[in-house]
């Protein structure tokens, strides 16, 4: 069984090994020092392994709250493994139609709908336009679904900008939502079909 003066002793070797705990609990230790919890487990008879995170930042303890945590999944008949897949996917879609994973698709694609769509805009422009995308509109809608967004939400990005009187920021900013949402639209990105 694993204490902290063990996990503390645990120096890099030329070949990575494993120090057990119990109940399919290990630390990897990795040629370059790292340590890595992992538990190792069956499932319709095959062996896996399931990463916990990596020590310190993870504890013993916390590393055993895991395991213990998986251990339940597997009692209930559900791979600890695929149960976190599933879990990264459900993050991902859910992340998906957010207003700023559609103006990073929309800076990528080099900012369609502006005056001169033919050109894409030069490096400066679009420094400036992420400028105004992580500086006013990220932190109040970025994580909002696109098909979410409201008025009053836009409205209490913009007011406050007004209010401190950067009116022509104001404008820019409220032009450059409305080109992301257009350019959601035209792509449907974000909208679930109808």
């Amino acid at each position: 069984m694993l204490n902290s003066n063990t996990i503390k002793n645990a120096r890099s070797r030329d070949n990575p090994y494993k120090i057990f705990d119990e109940r399919g609990l290990f630390l990897l230790v990795r040629t370059n020092g790292s340590r890595l919890w992992r538990f190792k487990f069956r499932f319709e008879k095959k062996e896996h392994a399931l990463a916990l995170g990596s020590y310190p930042e993870i504890s013993l303890a916390d590393a055993r709250a895991r395991r213990d945590s998986a251990r339940r999944l597997i009692a209930k008949g559900v791979n600890p493994c695929k149960q976190r897949k599933a879990e990264k996917v459900a993050r991902l879609v859910a992340l998906s139609g957010t207003f700023k994973a559609i103006a990073e698709e929309w800076l990528e694609a080099g900012c369609p709908g502006s005056k001169r769509s033919t050109d894409r805009p030069s490096a400066e422009t679009v420094k400036q336009l992420r400028l105004r995308l992580t500086k006013y509109l990220y932190p109040r809608i970025g994580s909002t679904p696109m098909i979410d967004i409201r008025l009053a939400d836009l409205r209490g990005v913009l007011i406050p900008i007004g209010k401190r009187g950067k009116h022509e920021t104001a404008h820019r900013v409220r032009s450059l939502a409305d080109r992301i949402y257009r350019y959601a639209i035209a792509t449907e990105s974000g909208f679930a079909p109808v």
